[in-house]
Order: C-alpha cells, then structure tokens, then sequence
C-alpha cells in the first residue's frame, strides 16, 4: 500500500494522459508507471492533482497556480481584479491556456483572466514548460511557450459511467461580504452517455481595509468599488461509442459584473466609478477515436463569443467612457498519432481559427484574422533515451472593414527535447530542450483607435533548458522524494512597448531585446504514517535575471519591470485520520515599477502565509466536508502592482456535501 500512501500525501505526483479515465491494472502497474511518467518528462512539467486542491488553503485558480515553480501572479488587487500569471517572466501573452483539451484565447487582449474559472470545478492542473503531453492535442497548444491545462470535475465526472446520480454542493462564506454557492449534478444516461452539470454563483463588496503609506504618512483606507458578482454555468456531454470511439462536448457560460478600484495615489483616493462587464459563451466538442490499433484520430471544434463593456463616468472626456467590445471565434482542429514500433510515436495536427473583433470606438478597423496552424512531431523512447521533436507552422492573414489591415505572417518554429536515464534502478535521469516559439501583436496592439501600429512584428522567443532530477518511491520513512533542478535561459526578440510619439500619443513598436537567465529548484516529500499522521512538503525556489539588453535603450541592462529576482512557495500537509491541516507560503522579492532601476521605481519584497484546516466526514452514506481558511494570516500590507493594494487578513468558511 505504499504507493497510495505517497498518492494521498504528494503535493504534486505527476499523473499519467489518462489518469482522470477509468482504467482497471494492478497496484504493481501503476506505481511503476507513475514513476516513469515523472521521470520521463523531457520538459518541465508540473501538476497540481484534486487531492492536492482540496487540502490547499488556495480559494481560486489563482491562488493554486502560484505554488508552481517560476510562475509569476500579476494581481491588480480586489476581490475581482484581473489576475493574470507570467511563467519564466515572458509574460501572460505567451502562457496558453486550455480548458478540457481546448485553448481559451483572447485575440484582443491577449490575456487570459484566471479569475474566470472556479476552483470548485477544476479536477486538476498541469503546467507544462514547453509542449503538450497529449499526443492527439491539437496544434495551437504547440505555439506558446508554456501551456496551462486546466481539466474540469464536470467533464470527468461526465465520463463516470460506473455510478448512479452524483449531486454535490458547496457553500461559502468570507471576508469582504463574500459569498459563494455551488451546485453540481451528474449522470450515466445509460452505459455509453453521462452527463454533468456545474453552477456558481460568486458575489463580494471587495471592501476591505488597507494601510497607504507616503513618507511619514500613514493613512488607514478601505477598498472602494471592488465588488463583484458572477455566474458560471457548464455542462457536459460524454458519449462512448462503438470501437472505443468517444465524444465529449461542453457548453461553457460566465456572466459577471464588477468595480476597477483606481490606484490608491496621494490625491486620488477610492474615486473609482469604473465598472467592467464580462459575458463569455462557448461551446466545444471533441471527438477521440482509433482507426487501428497503431493510428488514433482526434477531432475538435468550438464556436465562442466573448462580450466586454468598459464603464468610466467620471472620465476626462465629454460624457464619459462607455466603450463595448464583441469576439467572436470559430475553431477546427484534426490530429493523428501513429505508433509503428513500440519505442517510435509519430503525430500530426493542423488547426484553422477565425477570429473577429467589433468595438464601438470611433473608426474602429473591425479586423477578421484567419489562422492556421500545422505540427508534425515525433516521440523516440529507446532504452535510457527519450527524444521528443516537432515542427510548427504557423500561418497567418488579416483584413479589416477600415483602414489599413496587418501583413500576413508565416512563421516555422522547431522544438527538440532530449532526456536521459543513466541507471536503470535509479530514478535520475537528465534532460534538454530548445523551443522556438512567437506571438502574434494582439488586435489592441494593431488597431486600438490612435495607439495600434499594423506594421508590429510578431514577437519571437527561443528557450533553452536544461535538467536534472531524480524520483524515489521506498518503504522507508520517506515514501516519496523528488528533486527537480532546471537551469534555464530565455530570448524574446521584437517585444511589443508603448512608447510615446510624442507629449500625448502613445504607439506600439517592436523595440525591446530581452534576456532571461534562471534555475528552478523543486523539492517533493512525503512521510510514511507515524500515529496516524502523514507529512507530505513540497517546495520551489526561483532565481532570475531578466535583462533590457537592447542595444540602444536608456534602460540597458536593467531588470524588466515587475519581475522580481526572486520568488519561492512552499506547502506543508499534516494528515490525521479524517482531519488535514496545511500551511502555504509564498514569497515574491523585490522588484522594480519600471524599467530604470532606481530606489524610486523598487517595490518592496513581500511574505504571504496562507492556513487551512479541513473535516472530511460521511454521514448517513453522504460526504461532508467543512474546510475553514486563514489567508494572509500575518496581515502583510503588499502590492502586486503599485499603488493596487492586496487584502489582508481574511477568512473563509465552506461547507461541501455529495452524494
């Protein structure tokens, strides 16, 4: 029972592709695979398990996501401010993300609001520092330079055949009038259908204290216009058909309205009558069959609309801002996977998107781009090697009903990785990789009334890594231990800035090299039972330096702005019985506001301790589970985002029964 001890208490053991499917092995099996499956991983790669969410004391996806190595939270502050991650500081345009198999993109902004998605709902997290691990992913999930892979409890539950009716619902109560309610049903229609359904509802005032500091003075505010209120619904629909064939669609809404707190500046103090409105709508389908026992097919296709109105009565211009923005995308996808020989995998995918954009600005270019984009990709497993190669081409073409359109660009970008076992009995094993990857300037960057610039190249970026590490699973006191030590370096050539033309326009341009040099180090443990308790502690710890080195800038060889030298976060559970109690710290290091590097512009480091104490209890044949959060519990007064001050202490209660 070894190995479903060390389940139970790793933070973060890496799963197999199909670990959320119901797949009968022996005990043996399993725990020689899940071995394998880490050590095998040529790139970066970590994995955040429900298990592991459950016993966290994070309450959203971003809380989650900030315990992984070299992710960086932008967090705009407030109950619903923007909340956005930066892996490897390349920022949040080059982090994908993808719901259930299936990219969510956002061509006018380019970022990807993780505030958007339920915690509740997620059934697991992988974060991969270079290619996808599915070998039927279709090709859009090469393109960025890391990838976020979200699964959710709906589509899996929907794929649970093997079981009558499953309600559950959830209930919680915090700090700042936050108030959460959920409910989730699911399904077996018959033998080969399930269907499952999630809905949320969030509502929060955002009102919570703060201290401003300004030289000696100390002013003690509270958060003004931070409320939010949002709905999310999503449903799903798995069929297994005949010859292993199976089809899953999802329908995905999410209704939300809230305030932008402004900056808190001497002056200016929580005047902010900006309000956003959000409403997004999707829906997905994927169809996963095997034409032979060597060739498998995969299909995906998802139509979306993603509707923003932005609200600032009290703008400088006459009658205020009340500004509407409508995307609209349509998705298809096809992708092979053939596997001649046992140690040789190949695969194929193209994709093609169509993407517009409408606004009610003045003279708005209202662009439409069509993309397409083709892998061909090859998996070598011979022995202690492993030997992981694609290429990506990516094609794209844009006209607009207005002015003046973006060329056409056709870009090819390679990946290689390379990993190396030297001891068959020893989980070490060594690796390397190199990616090219690029983003397209998004539809802000091209046409945004009086700041687009058509002319934006693409930005590049090129990615070295190289690894070490090594796994043990014994029946020792330690049951479990890793050890992951990635040195990596990263180039982005033609980053996209505003600067300004002149004393009141601002343009986009390509001006910027910029240099990233850095090592991750990743620690994982847990304790065989002593009494009843289990220890499990994971760990990481990043150091980089992310440098201006454009020839000509009067930042030259200054840290970026908002990227701190350092970051680290670490995760201690204590198991007892029906009782869990974690602890999770984060620390952020000093940084910079701006590029130049001067005492003016430092932000200062910042600690966030983070307690959660959870009961697990079936009664009368039902789980419930009552969970209990001290977040912030030492009241560190800090800001992610100068002058957009972060919570304090805060609490949360949350009551949870399935059936």
């Amino acid at each position: 029972m070894a190995l479903a001890l060390c389940l139970q208490a790793s933070v973060l053991l890496a799963q197999p592709a199909d670990s959320l499917r119901s797949v009968e092995v022996k005990e043996l099996e399993i725990k020689a695979k899940r071995l394998l499956r880490a050590a095998e991983s040529a790139v970066p790669l970590e994995r955040l398990l429900r298990q592991d969410l459950e016993r966290s004391a994070a309450n959203t996806l971003a809380d989650a996501v900030r315990q992984l190595p070299s992710v960086m939270l932008k967090d705009y502050g407030g109950i619903g401010g923007l909340k956005t991650i930066s892996v490897r500081s390349l920022g949040a345009e080059h982090t994908a993300v993808q719901l259930d198999g299936i990219k969510i993109s956002d061509t006018q902004t380019g970022q990807i609001d993780l505030g958007k998605f339920s915690l509740e709902n997620i059934q697991s997290i992988e974060l991969s520092y270079g290619n996808p691990t599915d070998d039927l992913s279709p090709a859009r999930a090469y393109s960025s330079a890391s990838l976020l892979s979200l699964i959710s409890r709906s589509q899996s539950e929907s794929e649970s055949s093997d079981r009558p009716l499953h309600l559950r619902t959830m209930v919680q109560l915090g700090s700042f009038d936050w108030v959460s309610a959920s409910l989730s049903a699911s399904v077996p229609v018959s033998k080969a259908l399930g269907v499952a359904v999630s809905m949320e509802r969030q509502t929060a005032s955002g009102r919570y204290p703060y201290t401003f500091r300004d030289g000696a003075q100390v002013i003690n505010l509270q958060r003004q216009n931070s409320d939010l209120h949002a709905t999310r619904f999503e449903a799903d629909l798995t069929a297994r058909l005949a010859n292993r064939m199976s089809v899953r669609t999802k329908v995905y809404l999410y209704d939300s309205e809230r305030g932008l707190p402004n900056a808190a500046i001497l002056g200016n103090f929580e005047n902010s009558q900006q309000r956003l409105w959000v409403r997004d709508a999707f829906v997905q389908t994927s169809l996963e069959t095997p034409l032979s026992a060597d060739l498998q097919m995969g299909v995906y296709a998802k139509a979306a609309q993603n509707y923003l109105r932005f609200q600032d009565p009290i703008a400088l211009t006459t009658g205020g801002i009340d500004d509407r923005y409508t995307q609209r995308e349509g998705y298809l996808s096809a992708s092979l996977s053939y596997k001649p020989m046992p140690e040789l995998t190949l695969n194929a995918a193209t994709d093609f998107v169509l993407n517009t954009l409408d606004a009610t600005l003045w003279q708005f270019a209202i662009p439409t781009r069509l993309s397409n984009y083709s892998v061909i990709g090859a998996k070598v497993r011979y022995g202690a090697w492993a030997l992981d190669a694609n290429l990506l081409g990516t094609f794209v073409s844009e006209t607009t009903v207005r002015n003046e359109a973006a060329p056409e660009r056709r870009v090819l970008t390679p990946t290689l990785a390379l990993s190396y076992k030297p001891f068959a009995d020893i989980g070490l094993r060594l690796r390397t990789s190199y990616k090219q990857s690029f983003r397209m300037p998004t539809f802000n960057d091209l046409y945004y009334t009086r700041v687009g610039n058509v002319n934006l190249r693409p930005e590049r970026v090129e990615q070295l890594n190289l690894g070490i590490g090594y796994e043990l699973l014994s029946e020792s006191i330690i049951e479990y231990a890793a050890v992951r030590l990635d040195a990596f370096r990263n180039r982005t050539v033609d980053k996209i800035l505003a600067i300004p033309r002149d004393a009141f326009n601002w343009s986009m341009q390509n001006i910027a090299l910029v240099e990233a040099t850095g090592v991750d180090v990743r620690l994982e443990s847990a304790f065989k039972k002593f009494y009843d308790v289990q220890i499990s502690v994971a760990a990481n710890y990043t150091y980089q330096t992310v440098l201006d080195i454009t020839p000509e800038s009067l930042t030259f060889g200054n840290q970026i702005a908002y990227t701190p030298f350092e970051n680290a976060a670490a995760m201690v559970v204590l198991a007892w019985k029906k009782w869990s109690l974690s602890w999770m710290w984060s620390f952020v290091g000093y940084r910079y506001q701006l590029g130049e590097n001067i005492m003016a512009n430092l932000l200062p480091p910042y600690m966030v301790s983070d307690i959660s104490l959870r009961l697990q209890e079936t009664l009368w044949g039902v789980d419930v589970v009552v969970k209990a959060d001290a977040n912030n519990v030492f009241n560190e007064q800090y800001e992610v985002i100068r002058s957009f001050p972060m919570p304090g202490r805060n609490f949360r209660l949350s009551v949870s029964v399935s059936y």
